[in-house]
C-alpha cells in the first residue's frame, strides 16, 4: 500500500505548479508572469503577454513572425476573430463582442481583474491591444485598426474600428494622428490544451520516487 502512496505523491508532483511563478487565472484565460504567453484552457489557443510586444511596429512583428527560430515563429497578428474569440474566453465563454459590433461596446465585465495581469500596456491604467479590423463596423467607416479595452475595474469594450493603420506602425491616437502611445499588438498560435508544467527538479523528485517504489516492490515479489 505505501508503494503506491509514493507512486501517487509523485504524479501529484508532476503536475504541481513552479512555486516560483505567480499563476494567473481569467475565465478560460491562464499565463503566469515568468513567460511571455497566455493559454486558452478551453482550445489551446496561445496569445501574447500584452508587454511582450509592447512598442512593436506593423513591420517589426511581421519579420519576428516570419523569423525562422524566432519567439514569434509560427505565429500569427489577431484579426478581429481572434480579438473576439480572446474577449469571450476572458469572460469564461460568453461575450456581447461577437462578429461585427458598434464602436465602443461593452462586452461584459471580470469578476475579478487586477491592471496589468496580462502584462503593462501603454496606460497604467487599462489593459489594450491591438488588432486588424476584419469586420464592417455598423454607421462607421470601414477602417483597418482594431482596439481591445480591458478598464482598471475590468470592463471589456471592443473598438472595432479604431482607426486606419497608416501603414501599421506605431500606434494611433483616437483622432487619427500618430501619437506617442506605445502599442500592444496581438499575436495568436493554435495549439493543443497545454498544462502548467511542474519546475524541473520536482519532475525529478517525482521520477526518482517512482523508481524507488518500483525497485522495492521488484524486492518484495
Amino acid at each position: 500500500m505505501k508503494y503506491v502512496m509514493y507512486v501517487a505523491f509523485a504524479a501529484l508532483l508532476t503536475v504541481a505548479p513552479s512555486a516560483n511563478a505567480a499563476l494567473v487565472t481569467v475565465g478560460n484565460i491562464q499565463t503566469d508572469d515568468t513567460t511571455n504567453f497566455m493559454t486558452d484552457t478551453t482550445t489551446g489557443r496561445m496569445y501574447n503577454r500584452l508587454d511582450a510586444t509592447l512598442g512593436r511596429t506593423y513591420s517589426q512583428l511581421i519579420s519576428d513572425i516570419t523569423t525562422v527560430g524566432g519567439i514569434w515563429d509560427g505565429w500569427s497578428l489577431a484579426t478581429s476573430m481572434e480579438s473576439d474569440d480572446l474577449i469571450r474566453a476572458l469572460l469564461g465563454g460568453v461575450s456581447t463582442c461577437d462578429v461585427s459590433v458598434d464602436q465602443t461596446t461593452y462586452c461584459g465585465a471580470l469578476g475579478q481583474w487586477t491592471d496589468g495581469e496580462f502584462g503593462a500596456s501603454w496606460d497604467s491604467d487599462v489593459d489594450v491591444w491591438l488588432y486588424q479590423s476584419t469586420y464592417t463596423t455598423p454607421g462607421y467607416v470601414e477602417k483597418e485598426l482594431g482596439l481591445g479595452y480591458i478598464t482598471a475595474d475590468g470592463y471589456i469594450l471592443d473598438f472595432e474600428d479604431w482607426d486606419s493603420r497608416a501603414g501599421f506602425g506605431d500606434v494611433l491616437t483616437s483622432n487619427g494622428g500618430t501619437g506617442g502611445l506605445t502599442g500592444s499588438y496581438l499575436l495568436f498560435k493554435n495549439g493543443p490544451v497545454i498544462l502548467v508544467s511542474a519546475p524541473p527538479s520536482l519532475a525529478i523528485l517525482a521520477l526518482g520516487l517512482i523508481g524507488f517504489a518500483a525497485r522495492r516492490f521488484k524486492k518484495q515479489s
